[in-house]
């Protein structure tokens, strides 16, 4: 009786070896053969649950949560990441993927996709304005990873001149997409959500993310590094936590998929000076590099580099435009006061703070960037007739921007502070560097003649 009891034990309880667990909702206990299947794959676990006791997970474990799409949203997935935060630093330690499911044929399509998926280690960068969607195609072709930024909502996103959305995905079989986007990740604030259509079309998994701002601040050779995608975004969300943004990043589909295979990301036992400056997942730092002084001031630097902040706030399809009017008003204004010399010294300004800030090593979308520096041109003119209007036509755009997406409700009250922190850095920054400039080339002209 007792070898009985022992034996019935140890089939209810999931397997210590195992470290792949489908954590199947109880709700589709019908689809137990298919959730069998990619447990299998990972030589896993399948584990039938309502998500309320979790304690068998342990840190870096790999979990796919297969949940019936009614109950994810936003209140879901932090839920989670709460409950396996083991360590309470913030970010939950085993290695998490989502699969909502809606339909049941596309499931089995994506679990068949899945065990047979195999991977070149090809990746494929797509900006705004970069490409059109033949090119795209032609050159997507032979990727197992894609990454694309511009301006996203859960139906697709922006490139400028066409858009990344169901209706021009191209052919996704084996593909790993990363949404470096806002929103895209809301699946349930849409009747035909992107990342859904990408994964029921043979996409492995989607990285996207469930608030303004995009899937992390590191650049997109982060995601091409030689770790688990689910692994990747675990990271990308300790980032996050430690600057003070919520953990926004979510994966969908199978944690455990590797598109990457370059050793972009260092892992280095978490101690002394530098646990300081990085966050630690799992006793763990990842750093693209060694840790050091000069690379946290690099990482951060990116994180509040003015160059990106305006690229993804004061966009050509956002407040551009009305910007650009208000600006031109204003100058119309002033016009007695706009001498040639002072459009001499703002045009220098504002192109040595431009080239500064690395446009020559890491050029955004051409278009944007000739839009940052007429605005930026017309802040270093106003700099000579009112300083204090002009570094609220720097301060303001964005400020309001970020504020009406919070009045909203497209943004949290935590990604709103952090935003405006970043939104004033920035301004000051820019401010100063054309204020030095403009100031130096006062100088230099007063005293030649």
């Amino acid at each position: 009786m007792k070898k009985l009891l022992f034996v019935l034990i140890l089939l209810v309880l999931p397997l210590a070896s195992a470290d792949y667990y489908v954590i199947l909702d109880e709700d589709l206990a019908y689809l137990k053969p298919y959730a069998q299947n990619i447990a299998n794959f990972h030589n896993g676990t399948l584990i039938i649950s309502d998500f309320s006791n979790l304690d068998f997970l342990q840190a870096d474990d790999y979990v796919l949560f297969v949940v019936n799409y009614s109950k994810f949203n936003a209140g879901f997935v932090y839920s989670l990441y709460k409950t396996l935060d083991f360590d309470g630093d913030g970010v939950y330690n085993p290695i998490i993927g989502f699969y909502p499911m809606k339909n049941e044929k596309q499931f089995k399509l994506w679990v068949d996709a899945l065990v047979h998926s195999t991977f070149n280690h090809k990746a494929l960068i797509v900006e705004q304005g970069t490409m059109n969607y033949e090119e795209y195609l032609r050159l997507s072709k032979n990727a197992t990873l894609i990454w694309i930024s511009g301006h996203g909502d859960p139906y697709g996103v922006n490139l400028l001149g066409w858009n990344f959305d169901s209706n021009h995905m191209g052919n996704l079989k084996g593909k790993i997409f990363i949404f470096e986007s806002c929103s895209v990740g809301q699946i349930w604030e849409a009747e035909s959500p992107l990342v859904l259509n990408l994964l029921n079309n043979g996409s492995l998994a989607v990285v996207a993310s469930i608030d303004m701002g995009g899937v992390s601040y590191l650049p997109a050779e982060f995601w091409f590094s030689n770790y688990s995608i689910g692994k990747l975004a675990q990271i990308s969300n300790a980032y996050l936590v430690k600057v003070g943004v919520k953990p926004k990043v979510v994966l969908f589909g199978d944690p455990a998929s590797k598109a990457g295979n370059k050793s972009y990301i260092i892992k280095t036992p978490a101690k002394g000076f530098y646990a300081s400056l990085f966050p630690i997942v799992n006793g763990w730092l990842y750093t693209p590099g060694k840790p050091s002084l000069l690379l946290a001031l690099k990482v951060y630097g990116q994180i509040f580099n003015p160059m990106d902040l305006w690229k993804s706030i004061v966009t050509e399809s956002g407040m551009m435009t009305l910007l650009l009017a208000v600006l031109f008003l204003l100058l119309l204004k002033h016009q007695r006061d706009i001498t040639k010399r002072r459009i001499w010294i703002s045009l220098v300004s504002s192109l040595a703070s431009f080239l500064l800030l690395g446009f020559l090593t890491y050029p955004p979308p051409i278009r944007i960037s000739v839009f940052i520096f007429v605005i930026w041109f017309s802040v270093a003119l106003f700099m000579h007739i009112n300083r204090k209007l002009a570094f609220l036509l720097l301060f303001i755009p964005p400020f309001a921007f970020a504020s009406m997406a919070l009045l909203l409700g497209f943004s949290s009250f935590t990604y709103w502070k952090f935003a405006v922190f970043a939104i004033l850095l920035s301004s000051v920054l820019v401010f100063l560097m054309l204020l030095v400039f403009t100031e130096a080339l006062n100088r230099v002209i007063n005293a030649e003649s």
